[in-house]
């Protein structure tokens, strides 16, 4: 019962993008619930918002084996893209679309892994998946739209 309103907490200082607030109240959540994945996902991505990448990626593993594996590969995945790490962001973008072929942030983490590398083509291709299956209003379809719209406009290189 204590817990959820630390959890509660952490939401309200989210949708505020103080992560550092949100961080602390997970914290305390998961001294209560220290088993939980979801928990975990989420202290790691605030730690990714922090900008603790390796502490982030440690959390993320800790939900591996629940459920939610597929948000815990993306996040995994979207730390090693910000690092720069493209080819190995684009692999455990991959894994979780093995899990939801569907997943439309992995679907647009996937595309720009492509973009980043110059495989146009292949970004295109799931750009367009992204927009097909992803949630009217999300995030996730908006950025589709805006850089396959960047894509086709974009004449700089020749795989476009």
């Amino acid at each position: 019962m204590y817990g959820g309103i630390f959890i509660n907490l952490a939401d309200f200082y989210f949708e505020r993008k103080n992560y550092i607030q949100a961080l602390a109240h997970l914290k305390v959540a998961e001294k209560l619930f220290p088993f939980l994945p979801r928990l975990k996902n989420r202290i790691g991505i605030a730690l990714y918002e922090c900008r603790r990448f390796d502490e982030a990626i440690s959390y993320f593993k800790h939900a591996l084996p629940s459920s939610i594996r597929k948000e815990a590969f993306h996040n995994i995945g979207r730390v090693y893209f910000t690092q720069g790490n493209i080819k190995k962001a684009a692999a455990l973008f991959q894994k979780a679309l093995l899990i939801d072929r569907n997943y439309s942030k992995s679907l647009l983490g996937l595309a720009l892994c492509y973009k980043q590398m110059g495989e146009n083509q292949k970004a295109k291709k799931l750009l367009i998946h992204c927009i097909s299956v992803a949630s009217p209003n999300s995030k996730e379809l908006k950025n589709a739209k805006d850089i396959l719209t960047q894509l086709y406009h974009s004449h700089k290189t020749p795989n476009s």
